[in-house]
């Protein structure tokens, strides 16, 4: 008897030293867990995977954050030790946890764990050599927050099956392998079976059991509620067995969440923001900011952290100012007031956006200023076909009341423009009221070109217009043009009877300025030889003696130039002739500068009427150039 009690004093100490250890752990952090694994059974085959699962949900836990103790392969005595100590320390915790994987047992719906040690001789032996499923979950209700009890415990038993032989067929009824239903459990508690009651779980190949498998899967993945990770590790389990096992959960648990491994906090975002253009003259002008939105739902604040150089930012009446902080909702309040007068780029709006976890982004909305003025108006350009009268030119408006000067940029090629008793010059300048006055004087019976000016505000904005001038005392039929001239070339006139012998005075407006010729219609122009004046100042057509009058009229090409199917740019091109190449044309483009040709050697097509001009029946009997297809299109 005397050495017993140094023994016993012994393990007592021990037992002390391990709850004292346990409390103060417990009391440093704020999760707590038991992790016992029983496989060495000394009834029955051994089990391979309980000490498997408890090494592994113990390292998962730790990870998480828990301080565990891990005990494998105890007996009744150990388990009693271990949940008292456990029993000690959970008062002190926030989560306090027990996993359990090994033999369970049901009797008169009371559910036992089953210490390797365990016979069960008799039914009373449940008393001294199980565990109640009960008092465990009792000593971790007692946690601050959140108790947990995880049972991996409804293997076929071979203890159950040899106490239904002691207590015959009647009494056998009253026993069930694995852990019973949780009838009733103390608040803001959670028990875990791998299986539903009355059924056994099915451990498979693995190092693990199939129940303990999918627990780990979950146990840390981010952001998976209590509920929702055992929903997780249900249907994993149902999967994997083909629907044959199906765990359960039974909690009185509250609204509080509780996350294993709760989600990293995520930033606030913001859609893409475009920047804003108002004009000098406008007044408060809304931001048009997207309304950034938080992935966990957090509440956001913004601070500005910046403004523009030009120009206020306004929450209604109240000017912001750096270090402002406002609810999220006000951005799509905000405006934004230029100084007037004051174009170009004014600087940025910056802001960050903070959730109430401390996860901000920054953002930016560059401002530009553009300036309100807008260029004069004059009119449309026109054609005038006169032969000495008023330009009638439209005095130009200015839309915003600025005060505008005329400046001449260009003047016809034959014929004189006067204001007044002045000629006007290239360079010079006029008041608006000036171009309404102005006078074409002919020289020689004609006049040709473009008359062109610019109008200019005080504040610098510019608008151009141009005239085009032709002039002569015969007109082809229906085309409003002299005859044999294109838009600004000379007029060929031939002496007729019934020409007029007062001038004729025609203006309209232009057709619309056909696209320029592609790069390759255009080569440097020589010096077109001189015509010979007629005495009425036109260039008189005269076929030499004993040559007939070409029934035509005759061109000569200032240039390299192509002929084209159709009258456009884009035609596919017929041929391509030299400079100074004679062609008869016989026809012309209704409302388009294209004459309809044909060159010596028969090849018909359209020319643009910039690359020829009139021909004398001498010139055509000095040159005669054969014309040949170039082959390309």
């Amino acid at each position: 008897m005397g050495g017993r009690r140094p023994i016993c004093l012994l393990i007592f100490c021990l037992l002390l030293a391990a709850i004292s250890s346990f409390a103060d752990a417990a009391a440093q952090e704020r999760r707590l867990a038991l992790v016992i694994g029983n496989g060495a059974y000394g009834t029955g085959e051994p089990l391979s995977q309980p000490v498997s699962d408890a090494a592994e949900v113990a390292a998962a836990l730790e990870r998480l954050g828990f301080v565990v103790d891990l005990q494998t392969d105890l007996g009744q005595s150990g388990m009693e030790d271990a949940l008292r100590a456990f029993g000690y320390a959970a008062p002190n915790a926030e989560v306090a946890l027990v996993f359990f994987s090994g033999h369970g047992i049901e009797v008169d719906g009371v559910s036992y764990l089953l210490p390797v040690d365990a016979q069960l001789r008799r039914e009373r032996d449940l008393i001294y050599e199980a565990l109640p499923v009960d008092l465990v979950l009792e000593e971790a209700a007692q946690a601050r927050g959140l108790g947990l009890v995880i049972l991996d415990a409804s293997r076929e038993n071979p203890l159950a099956e040899g106490l239904r032989q002691t207590l015959g067929p009647i009494g056998a009824q009253r026993i069930v392998d694995g852990i019973g239903q949780i009838a009733e459990q103390p608040s803001e508690t959670l028990v875990a079976l791998s299986t539903r009651p009355g059924t056994t779980s099915i451990d498979g190949d693995g190092p693990t059991s199939i129940y303990v498998g999918a627990l780990l899967t979950h146990l840390e993945e981010p952001g998976l509620e209590l509920d929702f990770l055992f929903r997780q590790v249900r249907d994993s389990v149902l999967e994997a067995t083909q629907r044959r096992q199906e765990p359960r959960t039974y909690d009185a648990l509250g609204a509080e969440p509780f996350y294993f491994r709760e989600r990293p906090n995520r930033p606030p975002v913001i859609a893409e923001i475009r920047p804003l253009e108002v004009l000098d003259n406008a007044g408060p002008t809304p931001l048009g900011l997207p309304l950034p939105s938080d992935p966990e739902g957090d509440r956001l604040v913004v601070e500005v952290t910046g403004l523009p150089e030009r120009g206020v930012i306004r929450y209604g009446t109240r000017a912001l100012e750096v270090g402002n902080r406002l609810e999220v909702a006000v951005l799509d309040q905000l405006s934004y007031e230029p100084d007037p007068g004051q174009a170009g780029d004014a600087g940025a709006f910056d802001f960050m956006v903070e959730d109430a976890e401390g996860a901000s982004v920054g953002a930016m909305l560059p401002i530009v200023i553009k300036s309100s003025n807008r260029p004069p108006v004059v009119a449309a350009r026109q054609i005038l076909e006169v032969s000495a009268v008023p330009l009638n030119l439209q005095t130009p408006v200015d839309l915003d009341g600025d005060r505008m000067t005329v400046r001449v940029t260009a003047l016809p090629e034959k014929g004189v423009v006067r204001d007044g008793g002045r000629i006007v010059k290239v360079g010079d300048e006029l008041s608006p009221m000036a171009l309404a006055g102005l006078m074409l004087v002919t020289e020689e019976g004609g006049a040709f070109g473009t008359f062109g000016f610019d109008v200019i505000d005080e504040r610098g904005a510019r608008s151009s217009a141009r005239l085009d001038i032709a002039l002569s005392t015969t007109f082809e039929r229906g085309t409003g043009r002299p005859a044999g001239a294109g838009p600004s070339g000379p007029a060929v006139v031939r002496e007729s009877p019934s020409a007029p012998a007062e001038q004729r005075v025609a203006a309209r407006p232009t057709a619309p300025e056909p696209a320029p010729p592609e790069a390759s219609e255009i080569v440097p122009e020589p010096a077109a030889p001189e015509a010979s004046p007629a005495a009425n100042g036109t260039v008189a057509e005269t076929a030499p003696a004993g040559q007939e009058e070409p029934s035509a009229p005759l061109y000569r090409t200032t240039r390299l130039s192509n002929i084209r199917a159709e009258p456009r740019v884009e035609a596919k091109r017929v041929a391509t002739v030299p400079a100074d190449t004679v062609l008869k044309v016989t026809g012309q483009a209704d409302g388009q500068n294209w004459y309809e040709v044909e060159t010596e050697d028969g090849q018909t097509g359209f020319i643009y009427f910039a690359l020829v001009q009139p021909v004398t029946i001498s010139a055509v009997k000095a040159k005669l150039p054969l014309v040949r297809s170039s082959g390309e299109v």
